[in-house]
């Protein structure tokens, strides 16, 4: 739990802030100035106030002490068990509305304080697609969105990290398959379709993406963090701190038609777009407030349009294709070492914890070629633990040992330099119930049937959700999350702007081939324990029918039979995981030791059931 005493000592001088701002209440985000999901640690803003470390939440702290609570945390449904774990007593957690999201917070001050009332907020932390809408529910109520000119939790933040200054990454081109110039070519082309004259682009993954490079200013994320613009023309002004990069190296990478420019120089750049009376393209959901209005002030004609990067960096190019086939056999490897040793350390009755499994698991994906760094942090869970699906063990004073419970779960993923992984495991290290293992097995028949769809050109993600939640939904059960996300090339590992949810979305892209997406349905107990069978898998022209699509799985690791129930199990489903358990073993066995193959024999072993018909979808 978050220390009572700082959280009392920052709300304190919060309240002190608000009044000198005659506001009634300050929102924080989990937020930078580049509106990604991962943050270096001086944006862990909402962190320090609340001691909440999940990746996405809102905070409003109250200037009055006569409202009930002083503070409020809203969290979505992947963290409200962790939330309530980690932050301080005085503070309550509200769920965020599925039909509301980020304006859950709004809405609820709108409705709680009185007309007049003032809201503090930094506009470099919120997009101007939520600061328009922001400001419209609370001018409804009579309310307005006040400005600080510095956040007020830098204010008091005195300890608050430096940022690290490592010197960015040339991608090489080897691994992509195009390059920077010719990624240029196809967005100018947007750009004078669109009427423009350049484009503001706020995404640090979309202009990583479209100069080939990478950098180390985030955990988990290898990008350099800053922004470009790129004119119609072909030529592009790029914004970061000079120290992170050799500019002849730069210049060599992408051409004498990229200019470099330290962010200090942002403010006088918006100033000359104005002067001119440019027309500059942003996209308004993910560009922070403050630069939208800083370049309306100056003068400039703005545009909401989509980032022209997102789409192109989603559908890989053949080289990046082969390069992810490439690292899931790495991977694959890595993780089939680990299950094995895994399963060792059981057998011995080993004393491990949550926190030495994971470090194993990221030892061998260390020994592999082209390893990079892990892809986000490891949820490593034992038993109840894994109940959170987004639980971190780093966040407890004493993770949970080995020999308590039936299951573990472990959801982990590398960057190398020639693709991205993300895979969950759920596994057998004790004595699993028949509920358990009755529920493993539906979350593994979502699983099959997501990755066996077959599927017209001009499907969104959201019309195949039902097919990962269909056995669940039998019997009445359900997970809180998405089925699938994008999964970028060494950027970040969710990764729009496609996605398979129970939701869809204004910005949710038809999927097309060679884009890539988790498939990863679930299913958690409260207080007990949690399942989740995920993969990788490749949106394909589909061979049999060339007017449809399919998907080809990537993920090389077997699925633990320990925990299926064989009986639950169609025909079709038992020839799919033989099929798939032949291929695993197959492309794995000639990487690992006489031990460990072993173990792959016995792991992915063929399998008999009922042979029951498969059940209708309506």
């Amino acid at each position: 739990m978050f220390k009572i005493d700082l959280y009392e000592k920052n709300l304190q001088e919060l309240r002190s802030i608000l009044n000198t701002m005659e506001c009634e209440a300050l929102l924080i985000p989990h937020s930078d100035e580049f509106l990604g999901e991962y943050l270096p640690e001086s944006g862990q803003r909402l962190a320090f106030v609340t001691g909440f470390t999940g990746s996405a939440g809102y905070c409003v702290v109250f200037r009055s002490e006569q409202q009930p609570e002083p503070a409020v945390l809203f969290v979505d449904g992947r963290y409200t068990v962790q939330a309530k774990k980690q932050v301080a007593e005085g503070i309550k957690v509200l769920d965020l509305d599925g039909s509301e999201g980020d304006f859950t917070a709004v809405r609820y001050l709108a409705a709680r304080l009185k007309s007049g009332s003032g809201i503090a907020f930094d506009p470099n932390l919120h997009s101007y697609s939520w600061y328009l809408k922001a400001a419209d529910i609370l001018d409804q109520a009579g309310m307005k969105l006040v400005a600080a000119r510095k956040n007020p939790v830098d204010q008091i933040w005195r300890a608050r990290p430096e940022d690290e200054k490592q010197q960015i990454i040339i991608f090489p081109e080897s691994f992509i398959g195009m390059s920077s110039l010719k990624k240029r070519e196809l967005i100018s082309i947007k750009i004078n379709d669109a009427g423009l004259d350049a484009f503001f682009i706020s995404n640090c993954e979309s202009v990583n993406w479209l100069l080939n490079i990478r950098g180390h200013d985030i955990p988990y994320l290898p990008v350099v963090r800053c922004f470009a613009i790129i004119y119609s023309n072909q030529s592009v002004d790029v914004f970061i701190d000079n120290d992170k990069l050799v500019a002849s190296k730069f210049t060599q990478q992408c051409g004498n038609d990229v200019s470099i420019f330290d962010f200090s120089r942002i403010g006088e750049t918006l100033k000359r777009l104005g002067d001119d009376q440019l027309k500059i393209g942003m996209d308004f959901t993910s560009t922070n407030a403050s630069t939208v209005l800083a370049l309306t002030k100056a003068g400039a004609k703005i545009s909401n349009v989509k980032d022209p990067c997102e789409l192109p960096r989603a559908i890989k190019t053949s080289t990046e294709v082969n390069g992810f086939r490439s690292a899931h056999v790495k991977d694959g490897v890595a993780m089939c070492r680990f299950l094995a040793w895994l399963d060792r350390r059981c057998e011995n009755k080993a004393e491990e914890t949550e926190a030495t499994i994971a470090r194993q698991a990221e030892k061998f994906r260390q020994d592999q070629e082209y390893f990079i760094e892990l892809s986000f942090a490891t949820i490593s869970a034992l038993g109840p633990n894994a109940a959170m699906c987004h639980y971190n063990y780093e966040n407890e004073e004493k993770p949970r040992q080995l020999g308590e419970d039936a299951i573990y779960l472990i959801d982990s993923g590398a960057h190398y330099y020639d693709g991205t992984t993300d895979i969950t495991r759920t596994v057998c290290v004790g004595a699993p119930t028949d509920e358990m293992k009755d529920n493993f097995t539906r979350v593994l028949k979502g699983n099959i049937a997501l990755a066996t769809a077959v599927f017209p050109a001009g499907t969104y993600g959201y019309q195949l959700d039902i097919l990962a939640r269909k056995e669940l939904w039998d019997v009445g059960l359900d997970y809180r999350h998405g089925t699938g996300h994008g999964v970028g090339h060494c950027l970040s590992v969710h990764e729009g702007p496609h996605r398979i949810s129970s939701k869809s979305g204004a910005d949710d892209a038809k999927l097309v081939a060679n884009m890539i997406v988790t498939d990863e349905p679930g299913y958690y107990k409260e207080g007990e324990y949690g399942i989740r069978c995920e993969n990788e898998l490749l949106v394909m022209t589909n061979p049999a029918h060339p007017s449809m699509l399919s998907f080809e799985v990537l993920t090389l690791v077997p699925f633990d039979l320990r925990l299926v129930n064989a009986d639950l199990l169609t025909e079709a489903e038992i020839t799919w995981l033989n099929e798939y358990h032949q291929r695993v073993r197959d492309t794995i066995k000639p990487y690992l030791t006489d031990q460990e193959i072993g173990w792959l024999i016995g792991a992915t072993k063929q399998i008999e059931g009922r042979c029951k018909k498969p059940s209708a979808v309506y």
